[in-house]
């Protein structure tokens, strides 16, 4: 108990000590949102509508990007097989030339959004904005909100800025979290129930106990699944469409936490349910002599010492090395250095591959800490 309200007090301060630490520097330095502010709740409006020129009397906005391609040199049969099939995987498919009347009648079709950003000169020009324009700002008939920008640039889903309001994104939520249960069962079916059949018909007379080898299965199992949860709730998280890279953390953070209580909640579910049968299986008793097969109620079977130990043992498995030690030591090994060196040397071997696609394959992974959630 002490360990664990050492830690948990341990880590709010230190998530204090951070927040404070990101305040003060962000005190000191000025950035890009320093000069910005979001304006929402914009009416929905059609492409061919001049909405910055009318925005214009407050905000200003732009942005561009390039390409080349290099020949690609001979090869044997079975190397240019490989090689397609990494072309495939790596490339994001072709360019199409577009003519500019095409890309004009593209652009008047796209509706815009709820949400625009205002960047100003200076600093102080954008608070004395944001401070006149406290009670919102008259545009078409519609009152807009018009507030300080919090996050840069790159902290904002741009491709995600479509205006389909927080009911859409619960629909979507609500679907997620539906997804990760039904994945959750899945998982226990197809890994964990071969585990407890085996675990369960171990023969445990003379007082044997289950190998090193089933304590590494077990490890295996645990792995596996916390990696499952983590892309499932990362892709669910994904699939809402937050508009701010923050909130998609947070939503994952707190899916993954439920995800991680869920599963644990399962494999103590288990654990009991096994333990009673192999307990009572080798005629176990309470610390008052009556059989274990005798007991009725479920908080003295429960709290019985037989039991404690057994599922206290499953909970320390399932805690070290499954969850505390092994994905941390997996992590910069297998996912940074292995996946950075492999993709390294493929996009070396494809010189057709655009500029920016070779930046988005070679970039560091974001370095998220919701993953954590479990710990």
């Amino acid at each position: 108990v002490i360990v664990y309200v050492f830690s948990f007090v341990g880590s709010i301060l230190f998530g204090i000590q951070q927040l404070r630490f990101y305040q003060q520097l962000d005190e000191q330095n000025d950035t890009m949102k320093d000069y910005a502010v979001i304006i929402t709740d914009l009416p929905s409006l059609a492409g061919t509508e001049p909405v910055e020129e009318e925005l214009k009397e407050c905000l200003e906005t732009s942005q561009r990007v390039t390409h080349f391609q290099q020949p690609v040199e001979e090869m044997g049969p079975f190397r240019r097989r490989l090689y397609e099939i990494e072309k495939m995987i790596l490339s994001e498919g072709e360019e199409q030339e577009v003519s500019e009347a095409e890309l004009k009648e593209l652009v008047q079709s796209i509706r815009s959004s709820s949400m625009a950003f205002a960047v100003f000169d200076t600093e102080q020009g954008r608070d004395e904005a944001v401070q006149l324009l406290s009670n919102g700002l008259i545009f078409r008939d519609h009152t807009v909100r018009v507030k300080a920008a919090t996050l840069e640039p790159h902290g904002v889903h741009w491709n995600n800025i479509d205006g389909t309001g927080f009911n859409g994104k619960l629909w979507r939520l609500a679907k997620g979290f539906v997804y990760i249960v039904l994945c959750l069962f899945l998982w226990m079916l197809i890994f964990y129930t071969p585990y407890a059949w085996a675990i369960l018909k171990f023969n445990y007379e003379g007082g044997r106990q289950p190998g090193v080898i089933y304590t590494l299965i077990f490890s295996v199992i645990v792995c596996v699944g916390n990696l499952l949860m983590a892309e499932i709730c990362g892709r669910v998280a994904d699939a809402i469409s937050f508009e701010f890279k923050d909130t998609r953390e947070n939503c994952y953070m707190v899916l993954y936490l439920t995800a991680i209580a869920l599963n644990v909640g399962l494999d103590l579910w288990t654990t009991y349910f096994m333990a009673t049968q192999i307990m009572v299986g080798m005629d176990f008793r309470t610390e008052d002599g009556i059989l274990l097969a005798d007991v009725d109620s479920f908080v003295q079977k429960f709290e019985s010492y037989a039991l404690q130990r057994s599922m206290g043992q499953q909970l320390l498995e399932y805690a070290w090395p499954c969850t505390f030690i092994l994905p941390f030591l997996a992590e910069p090994c297998a996912v940074i250095f292995l996946f950075s060196r492999s993709f390294m040397l493929l996009v070396g071997s494809h010189p057709e591959l655009k500029v920016w696609e070779c930046r988005n394959w070679l970039a560091a992974l974001d370095l998220e800490l919701g993953r954590y959630a479990d710990c």
